[in-house]
């Protein structure tokens, strides 16, 4: 089936309610029920306290009245409310129809009061239209009640029975705000929402009165042999030249907001764009103006089936977006860079260089740092060519440091380790420590004295992690250093690059880019003001050749964060952020966004993230998309924190089956994919590896204080290769803080190298809690398969921890919580512990049983080894470690593994696991699935 057709079905279903009932009957466009797993993310709190229980959404405290309202109005029209509620003592709960956000102005109230007789009341501006005081609500008890607003007349039902009719004022009202208003307490366990089916129609262009859709979508064309002053309505020029596509993007972008203007895109648009480069001048901007179509105002739900056939839910939108999709067999380049030519070949350092003079460098207006050849990195020269240089001595640093002795601004090196090379100050220290890089330029260098002079500070002690000696560094961007095929100079004074190629490569036939922009699309919406960036789809599209900068750095921009400043550190003159390289934004960035898509997408040779979904950011999706060669990592999610506005929120995003690689090439900390303040994300299918730092890392509260993260997924990720020697502490998959509802679960983790210390497969940080981690492979980490530093109440079950480096799970940090319960494990080891650390009375607190333990060596496995990061300890056998109260149901038995030295884990059907309960893991669908589905043709 067509994507044509099946937008023309879908939309005839959408005008219809569900059932397959007719035109005019009643359409469900909000169906909501409030529970400990549901969220907020349609609703707002205007006024008062409201929390998620195990009964619906209620409302607290007894001195003031409380609102919370949907964020967006249900379209003119009928309208009819049906909702569960109660009022758990005298007080007033009613249902809001109004017309100015956050007021009760001009509403018009449908609810109950429960003060002395039992009461219903309709009434506009405290105008009383009817009332009943019959006693059919009774405080305390669940009522169904029934709001309708049509046809110039309210009614009211209660638990199926017409309470009330009256007429509407003769004002009426152009849209509905709704809300519900509480005065002390009450509960609202489900809404659901109704209007009248618009009248079937199949052409309607005018869908202003949100009454007809378009079910023909607006057409364009973009080629790189168009022309911006002709109608874009032509895949090719005509023959004669009279019209044909448009040349820019930016043309087909500001001609569909001439068509909305004039008539609506109630049937969405595509923009085709041709194959070939299309280099900005500047990123491209998206308004709420270059929205695609909404089919219901208020975000209401509509479900159907992703391109694998797997059920899903999407908010807000009807299948009417505005797209930008690649021409089939077609790949068009959207290109933050410029192709340089004009070279020479000149000696240089004694090898043979391609020269070329680039006169707006020479003047100041143009700077790179990155320099891609035939869409490849190309390096910079380097001291010393290979592993580090080690400082030795940090003025005013006393070893061993601890994390908080940061800001430092010079060394003291060793001798000849640096020296007054050419253009210093574009020379940069490189410092790699605990689980950041520093980034600093050279400000200046004493040869008497050997000090270096940093021109940024230190944003952690300059000392080799918690070690006692100074850090170890590189110098990045040294002349001198020229020396190897594929390094590359830029001479910014002189205004002259200097290349040397490899082999094979000769100018005429090669083609080099340098980037002129850091982002390429930039989605901004105004949430705080109302207004969103809905429904824009990219398809099939690469993005290319973007360069670096610190956040803030000459005013570049940093990633739009919300209010609360915990929701990006900002850089300043820091020289890394303090983890994750959060503070750096994304090529596509996201800002108010919601139901935006990134499908079948490619980013790479850039410098940042690829892709940053910033506060208020609502069910957008990146599927199936490559993120590869970047300066940062994949994905960077975050919205707003607690005290911040509700409607910076981010949440309830989806990261699936995408290839995320070779990242952090210049921020070395990132990480492939990371969620910081949202809730509700899917993060699913990917496979990351080749990162320096951590592959998905997922919440931002450090402890146990409260925090928004909740209910986020990560599910059948393929993660390995992460760490690489270079930094410490982190993970394969690593979380922090309180955060129920989150899930890890069938994952396949392996291969993670730390530098010196923290080195792990699955790693729960800070206050992690309320986390369930089940049904993943982990192996082959250099620390330990799975690590909790302190948190309560978590449960590892079903999963197989096998052969990690030090020993294979652990718990750093004494306290009273219950830290985790692992059940119906598979634990393998090969002569290393199976717990670090001491667990028991006085130590750390956990419940272990119905596990399989199995030494592949062949002698008894050793349950607890007491010394964790220290040289020395003592250890204990399991007959201690039963008596201890730890795993008595538990087995000493090869689990049978299928080929253990080829990491293959099936089990045998005769393996003592499934004795005890242990259900086998299927990894047939870990990673990327297969791409199905017809795409439409123009």
């Amino acid at each position: 089936m067509s994507r044509r057709l099946w937008r023309f079905l879908l939309l005839a279903a959408c005008a219809v309610p569900f059932q397959a009932g007719a035109a005019g009957e009643w359409v469900p466009v909000v169906e909501e029920r409030f529970d400990t797993t549901a969220s907020l993310s349609r609703w707002e709190v205007i006024q008062g306290e409201w929390s998620l229980t195990t009964d619906g959404l209620r409302r607290h405290g007894r001195d003031a009245q409380a609102v919370i309202q949907l964020r967006q109005p249900v379209a003119a029209g009928a309208v009819r409310v049906e909702f569960e509620a109660k009022s758990d003592e005298p007080g007033d709960l009613s249902l809001i129809l109004g017309t100015e956000r956050g007021t009760l102005a001009n509403a018009l109230f449908c609810g109950f009061g429960s003060r002395g007789n039992t009461a219903s009341v309709l009434s506009v501006s405290k105008q009383e239209l009817a009332s009943a005081k019959d006693g059919v609500l009774v405080p305390g008890h669940w009522h169904r009640l029934a709001v309708t607003r049509e046809g110039g007349r309210a009614t009211l039902e209660v638990d199926g029975r017409r309470i009330l009719d009256a007429p509407e004022p003769a004002a009426g009202l152009a849209g509905a705000q709704i809300a519900f208003y509480f005065w002390n307490s009450g509960v609202v366990r489900s809404v659901r929402v109704l209007q009248r089916a618009p009248a079937a129609t199949a052409s309607r262009q005018d869908a202003s009165d949100g009454a007809g859709w378009a079910v023909t979508p607006v057409v364009l064309y973009v080629s790189p042999r168009g022309n911006d002053a002709w109608s874009g309505g032509h895949a090719d020029p005509m023959p004669d030249v009279s019209d044909g596509p448009l040349a820019t993007i930016e043309a087909a972008r500001d001609r569909l907001r001439a068509i909305k203007k004039e008539r609506g895109l109630a049937g969405g648009a595509t923009v085709w764009l041709r194959g070939g480069v299309y280099a900005l001048g500047a990123p491209l901007v998206f308004k709420s103006e270059d929205s695609g179509a909404v089919y219901y105002a208020d975000g209401s739900l509509r479900r159907g089936v992703d391109r694998w056939g797997l059920p899903h839910t999407t908010l807000f939108y009807l299948d009417a977006p505005v797209r930008y999709a690649a021409y089939p067999g077609e790949v068009p380049v959207i290109s933050g860079g410029r192709r340089l030519s004009g070279w020479r070949t000149e000696t240089v350092n004694g090898r043979t260089a391609w020269v070329t003079e680039l006169p707006d460098v020479k003047a100041g207006d143009w700077e790179f740092r990155q320099l891609f050849v035939n869409n490849q990195r190309r390096v910079r020269p380097r001291l010393p060519k290979t592993g580090f240089y080690w400082m030795e001595d940090v003025p005013g640093l006393s070893l061993p440091a601890l994390w908080g002795a940061s800001s430092q601004d010079a060394f003291i090196c060793r001798e000849g380790d640096v020296q007054a090379w050419r253009n210093l100050a574009d020379a940069e220290v490189v410092a790699l420590h605990y689980w950041i890089e520093e980034r600093f330029p050279l400000a200046a260098f004493d040869a008497a004295t050997r000090r270096v002079e940093l021109g940024r500070i230190s944003r952690a002690p300059l000392s080799d992690d918690f070690h006692d000696r100074f850090a170890k560094y590189h110098v990045d961007n040294v002349f001198e250093a020229l020396t190897e095929p594929g390094e590359w100079y830029l001479d910014r004074p002189a205004g002259v690059l200097y290349y040397l190629p490899l082999p094979g490569e000769h100018p005429e036939r090669t083609v080099v880019v340098a980037p002129r922009l850091l982002q390429l699309v930039v989605m901004d919406g105004d949430p705080e003001g109302g207004s969103f960036v809905d429904n824009v789809h990219f398809e099939g599209i690469e993005f290319r050749n973007t360069d670096w900068r610190h956040p803030g750095e000459d005013g570049t921009p940093a990633p739009r964060k919300a209010a609360h400043p915990l929701g990006s550190e900002p850089r300043g003159r820091y020289a890394a952020a303090g983890q994750a390289a959060n503070d750096v934004s994304g090529i596509v960035s996201l800002y108010g966004a919601r139901g935006c898509v990134l499908e079948d997408c490619r980013i790479a040779n850039g410098g940042w993230y690829g892709v940053d979904l910033g506060p208020g950011c609502v069910e957008n999706r990146i599927v199936g998309c490559e993120l590869t060669d970047l300066g940062a990592g994949g994905v960077r999610i975050n919205g707003a924190d607690i005290s911040d506005p509700a409607v910076l929120r981010t949440g309830g995003n989806r990261i699936t089956d995408n290839h995320i690689h070779a990242c952090g090439r210049v921020f070395h900390s990132a990480v492939g994919v990371l969620s910081m303040l949202a809730d509700r994300n899917v993060i699913s299918h990917n496979h990351i590896h080749d990162l320096y730092y951590t592959g998905i890392s997922v919440g931002w509260r450090w402890g146990y204080a409260e925090s928004l993260v909740r209910d986020n997924i990560v599910e059948k990720n393929h993660i390995h290769d992460i760490g690489q020697g270079w930094l410490s502490d982190m993970g394969g998959i690593y979380t922090l803080g309180v955060q129920p509802g989150t899930v890890l679960r069938g994952n396949v983790i392996h291969d993670i190298v730390k530098s010196s210390y923290g080195g792990w497969a699955i790693y729960l940080d800070e206050g992690s809690s309320h986390i369930i981690v089940e049904n993943n492979i982990c192996y082959r980490a250099s620390e330990n398969l799975f690590n909790l530093h302190y948190g309560r109440e978590n449960i590892v079950r079903n999963n197989i921890f096998a052969l990690g480096g030090d020993g294979l799970v652990s718990y750093a940090r004494i306290e009273e919580n219950m830290g985790f319960t692992l059940e119906r494990n598979i634990l393998a080891t090969a002569g290393k512990p199976l717990f670090l650390a001491a667990f028991g009375p006085g130590a750390r607190r956990i419940v272990s049983d119905l596990n399989v333990f199995w030494d592949v060596s062949g002698q008894e496995p050793i349950a607890d080894y007491t010394g964790f990061y220290r040289p020395s300890g003592d250890t204990l056998g399991l007959a201690v470690w039963r008596a201890l109260g730890h795993d008595r149901h538990s087995v000493v038995a090869d689990p049978k593994f299928r080929d253990l030295a080829a990491f293959d884990f099936a089990l045998a059907p005769d393996s003592p696991a499934l004795a005890l309960g242990f259900r086998p893991i299927d990894t047939s669908d870990v990673g990327p699935r297969p791409r199905t589905g017809k795409k439409e043709e123009p």
